[in-house]
């Protein structure tokens, strides 16, 4: 009961708002794994599977749907919902099916644009009637596919998953994001127009600038649990990783988990950093002396880098600095003949990235198509997108636009901000501009 209530509680919102209902309940699907396709109990939407049947004696709240695997024979596992008018959010509840102990992990797919992967699920040996629930925001008009799967690196072999539940709730029509009608030094003023009456405006506003960007991964998600495997994915520090005969363990230097390395075949390949500066990490040799060789690809080229003995029991630091960082590169990390440890791995970068100002998203309850942005930076490109919201619905994000704030300074009443006042610069007196 105590079960019940809480996935009712779960999906209570989803099917108040719901656009889209499906849960399986008059499909052709039997026992027996095969493709094909069924209409919706939702009007217009088509149900598409690929090597999959019901849920058997596995299910979550009624038929439901099981994938079973990624192998290529006769096709791998997928389910895909074409919808016809647009989708805010997608909610769907998930499940491990049989007892198998082989990891489980699902990706999902909006137009062939990856936007989730599930953590790792369903790893030890027999029943788990454990029920997950993911709500994906994707916010899309018109027509929308979206494919639940396998990731398609994953190994060959049995990783059986019931899905049920699936509900998504319409998305409203986007504002239209118009340019500044005004911008200064430090602030500028968005416009937008919209032809629907909305309870509210959401306005994003990023900045756009050199940042040196820190990133550490400690491992305590998105890696293998039960075996060693070839060509795992998971999502760490900036993006999606392969990961060779790559394990989670308890032997850590933080956290509750690090990384274990196979002996001779163990490997990481990062996706691409921008200027690299620095690479570091914790590594510990397991029974036996081992070492690390770091590779760096370069325009599809691998160079060899340095390779670091590792020959002590206790975890110790190692840090390469990168002489004349590329514009872009991957990483690659190789154990050597023996198992090694790995814990804490830090990547320091350069670039210009795209940033959420810390008081964004602005928000705005009148029916205004004006809301000026306050306290910028003086000669930085900016880029703002609109929202609306009405009655607990959301719409697409509008178009983008691109500014840039004027080069100059600002009194704040005290001292000078940004530097001192030139012929050539803008300056702001306590709001009021002069030349």
């Amino acid at each position: 009961m105590e079960r019940f209530v809480r996935i009712l509680l779960l999906l209570t919102t989803p099917f108040l708002l719901a656009q889209g209902i499906e849960r399986f309940n008059t499909t052709d699907l039997t026992e027996n794994f095969k493709d094909g396709s069924f209409e919706s109990e939702t009007s217009g939407t088509t149900v598409v599977y690929y090597h999959c049947r019901n849920a058997g004696d596995y299910p979550i709240s009624g038929e439901g749907i099981m994938l079973r695997r990624n192998d290529a024979d006769p096709s791998p596992s997928a389910v895909e919902f074409h919808i016809p008018n647009g989708v805010g959010e997608f909610t769907f509840q998930y499940r491990k099916a049989f007892t198998g102990g082989n990891n489980r992990i699902l990706t999902v797919t909006v137009n062939q644009e990856e936007v989730f992967l599930s953590p790792i699920f369903g790893n030890t040996s027999g029943e788990d009637s454990t029920i997950y629930t993911q709500t994906i925001p994707v916010f899309k008009e018109g027509n929308v596919v979206i494919r639940i799967a396998f990731p398609t690196s994953i190994a060959n072999g049995n990783r059986h998953v019931t899905i049920d539940n699936v509900v998504w709730t319409s998305v409203l029509h986007a504002p239209i994001a118009l340019s500044p009608s005004y911008v200064s030094v430090d602030h500028f003023i968005p416009n937008w127009e919209y032809d629907h009456a909305y309870d509210s405006i959401e306005i994003n506003v990023f900045d756009y600038k050199n940042r040196i960007i820190t990133q550490t991964e400690s491992f305590e998600h998105g890696l293998d649990t039960t075996g060693y495997e070839a060509l795992w994915e998971a999502d760490l520090i900036g993006g999606r990783w392969i990961l060779d005969n790559v394990l989670r363990t308890t032997q850590r230097y933080s956290g509750n988990y690090g990384a274990q390395l196979q002996a001779d075949q163990g490997q990481l390949t990062s996706p691409v950093f921008f200027k690299p500066k620095s690479i570091s990490f914790y590594a510990k040799k397991g029974t036996n002396d081992t070492s690390v060789t770091l590779r760096v690809m370069v325009n599809d080229e691998i160079i060899d880098l340095i390779n670091f003995p590792i020959t002590n029991d206790q975890f110790q630091l190692f840090t390469y600095a990168i002489p004349n960082p590329p514009d872009e590169a991957q990483f690659i990390f190789e154990n050597g003949s023996r198992v090694l440890y790995l814990d804490d791995l830090t990547i320091v970068s350069e670039g210009v990235v795209k940033e959420m100002l810390p008081l964004s998203p602005y928000s705005m309850t009148s029916m205004s198509t004006s809301f000026p942005i306050l306290d910028l930076e003086p000669n930085t490109t900016y880029f703002y997108t609109v929202r609306a919201e009405k009655e607990g619905l959301s719409s697409a994000l509008s178009n983008e636009i691109e500014l840039k704030t004027k080069d100059g300074v600002v009194w704040d009443g005290n001292e000078w901000l940004y530097g001192e006042p030139l012929i050539n610069k803008v300056a702001i007196l306590r709001g009021r501009e002069v030349g």
